[in-house]
C-alpha cells in the first residue's frame, strides 16, 4: 500500500511540474506616430523594424504595433510625406513591451 501511494505522489509532482511556469521569450513595440505642431495622431506614416525589417502603415488613429520580437535593441524609423523621417532606439525584453509616441516635425 504503501509503495502505491508513494508512486501516486510521484505521479502528481511529475505532472504538476512546469505547469503554470510558461515565459514569453518574445517581446512587442507598441506606439503611436503624432503631429508635433497639431498633436493630431498621423494616418499612412511609415513605420520601419530594423534588424526584424518589419514594415507597417500607421491607420487614423496613429497607432503601430510590432509584436512577436527577440529580446534585443530595435531601431523604428517612422517617415510620412511632408514630415523629417524620425528614427528611435528602443529595447524589448522578453515577455515586455515597449511604448513608444513618435512626434513629427513638418518639414
Amino acid at each position: 500500500m504503501k509503495r502505491i501511494i508513494v508512486f501516486c505522489i510521484l505521479a502528481i509532482m511529475a505532472c504538476s511540474c512546469g505547469k503554470g511556469y510558461e515565459y514569453d521569450i518574445f517581446g512587442a513595440i507598441n506606439g503611436v506616430v503624432i503631429d508635433a505642431d497639431t498633436q493630431e495622431p498621423l494616418n499612412g506614416a511609415t513605420v520601419n523594424l530594423s534588424p526584424s525589417g518589419k514594415t507597417v502603415i500607421t491607420g487614423g488613429d496613429g497607432i503601430f504595433r510590432f509584436e512577436d520580437l527577440e529580446s534585443m535593441q530595435y531601431t523604428v524609423t517612422v517617415q510620412k510625406s511632408g514630415y523629417d523621417t524620425d528614427r528611435r532606439t528602443v529595447n524589448v525584453g522578453a515577455g515586455e513591451t515597449a511604448e513608444i509616441t513618435i512626434m513629427m516635425l513638418k518639414l
